[in-house]
């Protein structure tokens, strides 16, 4: 943290969620229960996998951490949360803040991922069952959850830091029950964009990568368990992953809500609500989820129940369950530990303990916390029964003898109002007359089957909150202006209406969202399926013949969905009626219109001494030269020796002609302009040059995480390695980060150009590059900005994350090497990979991750001039100097040069 920080607070004060003292009295009560039961249970569950040996698989290590973070997330806030519930003064030290803010999200991102990782070993399990306990070996899992603590420290760290690195000049009271990111920024007075940044790019990232991981995993568990015949094999295979699922969907759910809706919609005091669910609530389910819907945790329970009754252990369970004072009265069913007694005998014995047990419990504990006075039961019996009675009366009279019979009301809003009525019935005669006769009954019993389809009542809660969505849809009312400046489109035709139209824009987004992403999921999945199996066929008449009945499909999806992207999905700050119509009569009709006015754009260039260009001439002219002697070099001897035939020198060979490429899109321009008054570049030049820079700077980035996956096969896994990285691999590999660098390229350079360039086409730098047009446009480039942003940060943090991960299990792997020449050699085969990365990757963040306030376009030419220029040139001599099997190759070949000669 800033020794310098403006702040003098040594403390903040939390608002809390109420200031009613009755409602506080409350919510302590109830949330005491819900902490307890969150301890119990997760400290129940990690026990439980503890102690039984059967649990001691992959699936319930992770398990058992899960609910570690649950038990540790919930205990940074809760204890705190309760202590203010009961206390005048909700201060908390400024320490104190910054640590509970560090726990808790520390613990949330570790949840986060464990989720992810879990789903993974269940795509483990089910898809490659033979090959499972191999693939999940106690190493790797390990391995895998040591990762992810440190993700989460890592993480946590960066927030704290800047989040407390910020200065609190004006109020100290904190809007919230705990120290969240949210209200603490809103109490600074120093500049929190970056902070806001940090929060969209890594927590976007890691629930990206959190819920791609989960998608992919069971997007191939679903396509391995349809392929098993047996209908009971199915059920089973699907069984295992249901409460998982439903552990995934509760914890995404609410926080995709709570930290990725729009801001036009945030609310503290929904945001309370929300943080109370995930903090509080969700800690308490998990658990349950998984001892509820999981068998083997239930048997391993029931292990634990007959252990603890062949040990003799008399009472202690029902004292447990019952708390009551009638427990010693039990018969319990003994068992000496010499003695033998058939399995059936004994689990028939506990089973009737446990039902004893359970009986007198609740039979003591509900007479002394359940039952009131009579007088009491009689005045709510009677007020319950008069409430009902209205309930059925007024709703069945909505029905029937208004709106049925009623001529007049036969409109859609009393349509849905007789269905509102109907389930408002429904599910309060699901409750009321079960809870008036226990009112007046001593036996408060209902069936299993019974509380079964009480408990399914719940559908028409859920019934009734889409018919309030509907009926506010159908209730908007257009009580100024007729005028649509539109055809009847849903965005013109919101604003014209004098209601309110919240519910219309959730809706909207909701389900327009909801279709979007299945349509381009699916695009997306089919066409990797097409290329894949299309590089399988070995005839090349028959691969171009394939690709080409994919060559109309894929021009109409992009341009059909990347406009339907731009028209709805683009900020709320950048919209624009007129431009709505100009991107409603694209898709609508397939005609736009830009309005740059300019045929070509002007270069600034480096410098414009003459001295100096002539200078920076030679100099760039001789690294280019370099560059595309040694590239071109690397390509040559890795085809012609069969030493290099590996997948190492493979993807070697595909990084040089990469270099070669993208260096070639800038230099040959950059030196002709050294040369020449005029630095000019006609408009589709422009643009074609910056297609294919962005296009191979992606394919470069890819590659060497490409390449770093491919040291890691060949270290932690030398005996798979052939089989692993087989040649049908590394093509599919290169061909996807072909594809990937080409789209992305297309996407940054459609952006670009559709902007307009109409008071100046002078671009401050060497070539066309993204920032330096943003500057020059006049329109609005927010847009740009964010698909840039996302879409760099998606290329380089895959990059990344793969070479960290990869280098991580390579260290590991090396470390445990008894042969000190054994992990020389090891490291050795990494050594210029690691340069390269370092170079590459170096720059890039440097480049276009760096915070705006200490943005210069002449810093910005200087980065480029590296990684544009030097960089391609640097690759081919790593790799040369630095690799023995290289060298070797250039030896033998010019000495067979020299010997032909």
């Amino acid at each position: 943290m800033d020794k310098d920080n403006c702040s003098s607070l040594t403390e903040f004060f939390l608002l809390g969620i109420t200031n009613s003292p009755e409602m506080k009295t409350l919510l302590f009560v109830t949330f005491l229960i819900v902490y307890l039961i969150n301890v119990l249970a997760n400290l129940g569950m990690i026990t439980l996998i503890r102690v039984d040996s059967q649990l001691h698989t992959p699936m319930y290590f992770f398990l058992s951490h899960l609910s570690f973070s649950d038990l540790c997330y919930s205990s940074a806030v809760g204890p705190k949360m309760l202590s203010d519930l009961l206390t005048k003064s909700k201060s908390i030290p400024f320490v104190g803040c910054a640590s509970q803010f560090f726990f808790f999200y520390m613990f949330i991102d570790v949840e986060c991922l464990l989720l992810a990782v879990m789903a993974f070993d269940r795509y483990k399990a089910i898809s490659s069952p033979l090959l499972y306990t191999v693939d999940m070996s106690s190493r790797l899992c390990s391995v895998l959850v040591a990762a992810i603590y440190l993700l989460g420290i890592a993480d946590a760290l960066i927030h704290t830091s800047l989040a407390f690195g910020l200065c609190f000049c004006g109020s100290k009271e904190i809007n919230h029950f705990f120290c969240d990111i949210l209200p603490i920024l809103l109490i600074s007075c120093s500049d929190t964009q970056i902070n806001e940044l940090l929060i969209f790019t890594i927590f976007g990232f890691i629930e990206l990568s959190t819920i791609s991981g989960i998608l992919v995993s069971y997007f191939y568990v679903i396509s391995s368990v349809m392929k098993i015949r047996s209908a009971e094999g199915r059920f089973k295979a699907f069984s295992t992953c249901a409460s998982h699922l439903t552990a995934v969907a509760i914890f995404q759910g609410t926080m995709l809500f709570m930290y990725f809706r729009p801001s036009s919609s945030y609310s503290l005091d929904q945001d309370k609500m929300t943080s109370l669910f995930y903090s509080l609530v969700i800690p308490m389910l998990n658990p349950l989820v998984y001892s509820l819907r999981n068998q083997d945790v239930k048997e391993a329970t029931k292990r634990l129940k007959k252990f603890f009754c062949l040990r003799g252990v008399r009472g202690t369970l029902l004292q447990v369950l019952g708390n009551c004072d009638d427990a010693k009265n039990i018969q319990v069913f003994e068992v000496r530990e010499n003695t033998s007694v058939r399995r059936d005998q004994v689990s028939k014995s506990s089973a009737a303990v446990t039902r004893a047990a359970w009986a007198g419990a609740l039979r003591r504990c509900g007479q002394k916390r359940i039952t009131t006075k009579p007088g009491m039961k009689v005045i709510l019996f009677t007020i319950f029964l008069v409430v009902y009675l209205i309930i059925l009366l007024t709703n069945l009279g909505m029905i029937i003898l208004i709106i049925r019979m009623d001529a007049q009301l036969q409109t859609p809003v009393y349509f849905f109002l007789s269905h509102l009525s109907f389930s408002d019935r429904c599910y309060s005669s699901a409750v009321g007359p079960k809870m008036l006769v226990d009112l007046l009954a001593e036996n408060k019993l209902i069936p299993f089957v019974g509380c079964a389809l009480q408990f399914f009542s719940c559908i028409f809660i859920d019934a009734e909150c889409v018919l309030l969505a509907v009926m506010a849809f159908d209730r908007l009312c257009f009580c100024g202006s007729k005028e649509i400046n539109h055809f009847c489109d849903i965005p013109p035709i919101l604003p014209l209406s004098c209601s309110d139209t919240q519910v219309n824009e959730v809706v909207m987004v909701t389900i327009f969202v909801s279709i979007e992403l299945s349509t381009i999921s699916g695009v997306l999945v089919s066409h990797c399926y097409i290329v894949s199996s299309v590089l399988k066929i070995s005839s090349a008449e028959g691969r171009p013949k394939a690709f080409s009945t994919c060559a109309s499909h894929l021009p109409a999806v992009v341009i059909f969905q990347g406009t339907l992207l731009f028209m709805y999905f683009r900020p709320s700050s950048s919209y624009s009626l007129d431009q709505d119509k100009m991107t409603s009569l694209f898709y609508t009709l397939m005609g736009v219109e830009n309005s740059t006015v300019f045929a070509e754009f002007v270069f600034l260039g480096l410098s414009g001494r003459k001295d100096v260009q002539q200078g920076l001439f030679v100099f760039f002219l001789l690294v280019y030269g370099i560059t595309v002697i040694a590239n071109l070099g690397m390509i040559l001897l890795i085809a012609m020796d069969p030493r290099l035939h590996t997948p190492m020198y493979y993807f070697l060979g595909n990084l040089s002609f990469c270099d070669v490429c993208y260096s070639s899109t800038v230099s040959p321009k950059m030196l002709a302009d050294f040369l020449s008054e005029q630095k000019r570049i006609p408009y589709n030049l422009c643009a074609i040059q910056m297609y294919f820079f962005g296009a191979f700077a992606d394919v470069e980035c890819l590659m060497l995480a490409v390449m770093a996956y491919d040291r890691y096969v060949a270290i932690c896994n030398p005996l798979l390695y052939t089989v692993t990285v087989s040649r049908t691999v590394c093509t599919q590999l290169v061909a996807g980060v072909y594809v990937v660098g080409l789209v992305d390229s297309a996407i940054h350079t459609s952006c670009t150009f559709r902007l307009s360039f109409c008071t100046s086409n002078v671009i401050n730098h060497f070539f066309c590059d993204i920032p330096p047009l943003l500057a020059l446009s006049c329109s609005d480039t927010s847009i740009n900005e964010v698909v840039m942003f996302t879409f760099i940060g998606c290329v380089v943090g895959c990059s990344v994350v793969t070479v960290l991960l990869s280098y991580g299990y390579i260290i590991t792997t090396v470390l445990r090497m008894n042969s000190a020449e054994g992990r020389r050699k090891a490291f050795s085969t990494c050594a210029s990979h690691l340069a390269a990365v370092a170079v590459f990757h170096g720059t890039l963040l440097f480049m276009y991750f760096r915070p705006s306030s200490s943005y210069s376009m002449d810093t910005d030419k200087m980065a480029s001039v590296f990684y544009t220029v030097v960089i391609p040139m640097l690759n081919p001599l790593i790799y040369s100097l630095r690799n023995k099997d290289v060298m070797g190759a250039l030896k033998k070949a010019i000495s067979t040069t020299g010997s032909s000669g």
